[in-house]
């Protein structure tokens, strides 16, 4: 978190006159809508005071999200992120499950300048076992938080950004990445993401890897 927290403060140092990234338009009616996939995400449910459970995701995890401008600096963001994982490690305290898994935010957006807004929202994370055996079932969590978004560009249609997050409930969320635009309109993404949640009680849940993806703004 320290490294990320460092990487905000970088963008933040830098200015320019259009990027590729997040939206930072929040006109009125300006849209963005992104999709992407996190292929090999990691998914690690760590038991205080036994061990951590790890599992790889089963199929293609995939992100997407719109955001919207409200005006007078505002935007309003919907993102869901959906996870598939296999059966994790096991040892003499159980076995990770099978489980699907989502990850739901709405946030509300504060544009300070083209380089920075500040957002606080919810979110909310839903997991279910999948397999015929034993099943856990984690209740619904349902979080606050609030966070930072940087983004500077670092030439011709390269921009770089960061996000951070925090919130109650363990929420913790890092994401940093690369943005090309390919025309006004379109842009290919690449980024790392960690995110953090308490899974039920004590247990933390982790997903974390890479994301690969696409941006319309219009």
């Amino acid at each position: 978190m320290k490294k990320t927290a460092l990487i905000l403060m970088f963008l933040m140092m830098f200015c320019s006159i259009s990027f590729a990234g997040p939206l930072m338009d929040y006109s009125a009616e300006k849209v963005a809508i992104d999709v992407s996939v996190r292929p090999n995400t990691n998914f690690a449910a760590d038991i205080p005071n036994y061990t951590t459970f790890n599992a790889d995701s089963k199929g293609t995890p995939f992100t997407w999200g719109i955001t919207t401008g409200l005006g007078n600096n505002f935007a309003l963001q919907y993102r869901q992120f959906n996870l598939n994982t296999k059966t994790g490690d096991s040892n003499a305290y159980g076995t990770l499950r099978p489980a699907a898994q989502t990850f739901k935010e709405l946030n509300l957006y504060y544009k300070f300048d083209k380089n920075m807004s500040v957002f606080i929202g919810a979110l909310r994370h839903n997991y279910h076992t999948t397999d015929a055996g034993p099943t856990y079932d984690a209740p619904t969590i349902n979080a606050f938080q609030g966070g930072v978004v940087a983004v500077t560009g670092l030439g011709k249609d390269i921009s770089a950004y960061g996000i951070l997050a925090v919130g109650t409930k363990h929420v913790r969320s890092c994401e940093v990445g690369l943005s090309y635009a390919i025309t006004p309109q379109l842009d290919l993404d690449v980024y790392y993401k960690n995110q953090k949640v308490l899974l039920s009680n004590s247990d933390n849940s982790h997903a974390k890897g890479m994301g690969y993806g696409v941006t319309y703004k219009f």
